[in-house]
């Protein structure tokens, strides 16, 4: 079945507001649909205990992950856009799984990235990014939110990202090495592809359910949107490197197609 589920301060927004549908993909297996758990944002089961969490905003609607990874472990993969989502994300998942230690992970120093680590950080979670996405959540972000501020007309928005604060993660790694992470007898490994949407970009791929989670590395979109920060030339050779990973599912930061085939239209979209 096909599926149709893709810093400079001034960002990645426009460009990712794009509403055309994304390409035909690959067959997929059909997950069940949507479920609404809190005003603009939905989960969707694709393999058992995996859901991809979109987060409807007026910037850009964008993706993250929640995985039921072991009994005693949540493993979240970037952030709705707001402490106040990310706060709904927890609600739900603790009603769904119970009281579980929260592992969080950055793909990179984007808000629609790392916009929930304070309320992670607030629930005793242990948050992972590289070296370099921390320094540039240190050096940039109060400003950023400034002006995401300046860039909506909702008030209770506004008033939202006025009281957010944006904190870099408890835990890092070099970026080059990358990092793996085991929960007992399954792993997430985080991998440093290159420079392509952004120089501190990472996936994060999990074998045992055999998805690649590529965040904003990974177009989703029909276009390519925000590049300012991106290297043209080494994306596509930092998309090869994807061939290591056998991938089921592989999961962008924007868009609802979340199918193998988003590698190769990425290719072509940066060459």
């Amino acid at each position: 079945m096909k599926r149709f589920l893709v810093l400079p301060i001034l960002f990645f927004l426009a460009a990712c507001n794009s509403k055309a549908p994304a390409p035909a993909h690959t067959t997929l297996p059909s997950p069940a649909a949507p479920v609404t758990i809190a005003p603009n944002l939905s989960v969707l089961e694709i393999e058992k205990g995996v859901f991809v969490v979109s987060h409807e905003f007026p910037i850009a609607q964008a993706n993250s992950m929640v995985v039921d990874i072991s009994p005693k472990d949540l493993l979240i993969i970037d952030a709705p856009w707001t402490s106040a989502s990310t706060r709904d994300l927890l609600k739900w998942a603790k009603d769904t799984f119970g009281d579980r230690k929260i592992t969080a992970i950055n793909t990179h120093s984007h808000m629609d990235r790392v916009a929930g680590n304070d309320v992670f950080l607030a629930e005793g979670a242990d948050v992972y990014s590289s070296d370099l996405t921390i320094k540039y959540v240190k050096k940039s972000k109060p400003t950023e939110l400034k002006s995401l501020a300046s860039r909506v007309s909702d008030p209770a928005i506004k008033a939202e990202f006025a009281k957010m604060k944006i904190r870099e993660a408890n835990h890092s790694f070099p970026l080059k090495e990358g990092k793996t992470l085991s929960f007992g007898e399954k792993k997430a490994e985080i991998f440093y592809p290159g420079h392509g949407h952004t120089k501190d970009n990472v996936v994060v791929y999990l074998p045992d359910y055999k998805i690649l989670y590529g965040g904003c590395f990974i177009v989703g979109l029909p276009k390519l949107g925000y590049i300012k920060e991106a290297d043209l030339k080494e994306w596509p050779k930092a998309l090869d490197k994807m061939s290591r990973f056998d991938a089921k599912w592989v999961i962008p930061g924007h868009g609802t197609s979340y199918s193998p085939d988003l590698i190769e239209h990425t290719k072509k979209l940066v060459k």
